[in-house]
């Protein structure tokens, strides 16, 4: 779109900085030369907050798992520990021929599958911080995606660089850049 009353010899003002009566600063933007739609401009700057918000949900969701995660590899730790004495006494049993063969090999393959479920636990909780780093680094390129957005949106409105008379108005040249 371009102004309605764009025209040579008409006066166009700047984007000012004024003081009103307390001192306060305030910024006035200068008269609207030509809007480009803003429509998808718009779009994209809410989609952006859209899938910052979702970064941070994915983020808090990953600490919880964290934290259960966390929760879990101790209960585990304590369950290996316990199947260890159990099969420790097994063992000390079976060298006094009070069980058989069997349940010795019984006892191992249990405590195998204590010590496969203690890996597999810690092996989880050791990939968090890496799964941190890369939510965070999304999340950085998420903010940078929002800002180019916004500035996007922001570049739909042209204003005067300075105020001053119209002296040329080229709508084909006005176009040609939209």
């Amino acid at each position: 779109e371009i102004h309605p009353q764009l025209k040579v010899g008409q006066w166009v003002n700047a984007s000012q900085v004024r003081s009103d009566d307390t001192g306060q600063s305030r910024r006035f933007s200068g008269d609207l030369l030509v809007q480009i739609d803003l429509k998808s401009y718009a779009e994209r700057v809410a989609q952006a907050k859209t899938r910052l918000s979702e970064n941070v949900a994915s983020l808090r969701r990953l600490e919880q798992e964290q934290k259960n995660s966390q929760r879990m590899l101790q209960k585990v730790t304590s369950d290996h520990e316990t199947f260890e004495k159990e099969f420790d006494r097994i063992k000390k049993l079976r060298s006094k021929n009070a069980v058989t063969p069997s349940q010795l090999a019984r006892s191992l393959l249990e405590l195998r599958q204590y010590e496969d479920a203690f890996i597999r636990q810690d092996n989880e909780q050791k990939l968090f911080p890496l799964r941190q780093t890369e939510m965070i680094e999304r999340q950085k390129s998420l903010q940078t995606d929002l800002r180019i957005a916004e500035l996007d949106l922001k570049r739909t409105e042209v204003r005067p660089p300075f105020s001053g008379s119209l002296s040329e108005i080229g709508r084909a040249s006005c176009r040609e850049r939209v």
